[in-house]
């Protein structure tokens, strides 16, 4: 059996639907076999496995592998590399750390079939630029986090397609927060949200007109509208709203989280009261959550 099989064969708990997928969320958070920071947390583990399904992982391996740090996801250094080296697309992955002092440098050569090897260098000298000796994982293991560094480059640049914008977690770790991450939920403090603006003419002027919010007013009144929906169909539209998914996508990780968990938990309800008319059906995840 090839490697490829190996990586699409179907596991046990794979879920095929949506409802599969609440209940599998369901259960392995109120488990000790996912890391802290799903644990008691359905909705994350929905999103961390939606991610994982769209790269490719079985839900096991994404929710080992992808961690959410300064409100971003990542793949931890081993997993980033696994992903690239199960693609077809892969030829080869080389590294290296040479040197000593602030010369010791991390070398990371991609080879993609077909195309110019990319190669990538992370020093002790960068991370000094950086600020990042300071750091204890940088003091206690200093060649690993400039390989983690120097691969995530390399790879990121040979495998856009495969990685999907995902960066590293040790680099994740190691760079400052965006702005709206950490804001407070006060409404005087938070930025304003509303959907990115179309091209141009007639809709540019209209998407002009729509009303500004802040999220947590937003927030608010997501929660309003699903109190009063009685229909699965309903969560999918207001998830596919615009305000809605670009506050998930720009907003602070307290937020997005809020967001997400408001929609799980709605879509799960209505799927509970779908149970005695039978099976429900496979309706995939709602909209386009990220």
């Amino acid at each position: 059996m090839n490697e490829l099989s190996l990586r699409t064969r179907p596991t046990v708990l794979e879920p095929q639907s949506f409802d599969q997928l609440v209940t599998f969320a369901d259960m392995a958070s109120k488990t000790d076999f996912v890391p802290k920071q799903f644990q008691g947390k359905p909705g994350a583990i929905m999103l961390a496995v939606q991610w994982g399904a769209e790269l490719g992982m079985p839900p096991m391996q994404a929710l080992n592998s992808i961690a959410v740090i300064n409100g971003r996801p990542g793949i931890w250094g081993d997993g980033l590399i696994g992903l690239c080296r199960q693609s077809p697309l892969c030829q080869d992955i080389i590294e290296t750390i040479e040197g000593e002092g602030e010369g010791r440098t991390a070398t990371c050569t991609a080879v993609r079939r077909g195309s110019t090897p990319v190669t990538a260098r992370f020093s002790l000298g960068d991370a000094k630029r950086a600020g990042l000796l300071s750091k204890d994982l940088y003091k206690q293991y200093p060649d690993r986090m400039i390989q983690n560094r120097a691969r995530g480059f390399a790879l990121r640049d040979a495998f856009p397609d495969v990685l999907r914008g995902m960066k590293t977690a040790e680099e994740l770790h190691d760079t400052p927060p965006d702005p709206f991450v950490g804001a407070t939920l006060d409404a005087k403090a938070e930025p304003i949200v509303q959907p990115p603006s179309p091209p141009g003419g007639a809709d540019r002027a209209a998407a002009a007109k729509v009303p500004k919010r802040t999220y947590r007013q937003l927030v608010d009144e997501v929660r309003q509208k699903l109190a009063g929906f009685t229909d699965r169909d309903d969560v999918v539209a207001l998830a596919d709203e615009a305000y809605v998914k670009y506050a998930i996508e720009h907003a602070n990780a307290e937020v997005r989280q809020e967001l997400s968990d408001l929609l799980a938990d709605a879509y799960g309800r209505f799927a509970e009261q779908a149970e005695d008319a039978g099976p429900p059906d496979d309706d995939g995840f709602p909209g386009d959550l990220p």
